[in-house]
């Protein structure tokens, strides 16, 4: 396992823990209120030649079109904050609110910019 796997995989598990959200890996079908990780932004330094040294994770929180998107959207953050955080070296650099693209259908998102130190 790399190092960039074993970060996505405990922040992973700190997003399985949000109630009333499922969690999906990149790509999957989704059925809202969803929760999923994305590709991350890999950070080396130039004290560690050819180490990842820190990576920034897109968490997106997703919801269903309708007329509670935006309310279920501003009850959900907190909570899917609070797990993030939760997870060692870890902080929220910002929350985007957006779209997420779910096949061929554009649903209310926010996304969690996700930095995570892996030195």
């Amino acid at each position: 396992m790399s190092i960039v796997n074993d970060a996505a995989q405990r922040l992973a598990a700190a997003l399985r823990t949000v109630e009333g959200v499922r969690p999906y890996d990149l790509g999957a079908n989704i059925d809202p209120p969803a929760l999923v990780l994305g590709m991350p932004r890999l950070t080396f330094d130039s004290y560690c030649p050819g180490q990842i040294t820190g990576a920034t994770f897109p968490v997106f929180l997703v919801v269903a079109m309708d007329e509670r998107a935006q309310l279920r959207l501003w009850e959900l953050a907190e909570p899917v904050a609070e797990a993030i955080e939760s997870t060692v070296d870890t902080t929220i650099g910002s929350c985007e609110p957006g779209l997420y693209l779910a096949g061929q259908t554009e649903l209310p998102s926010y996304t969690f910019t996700v930095e995570m130190s892996l030195s």
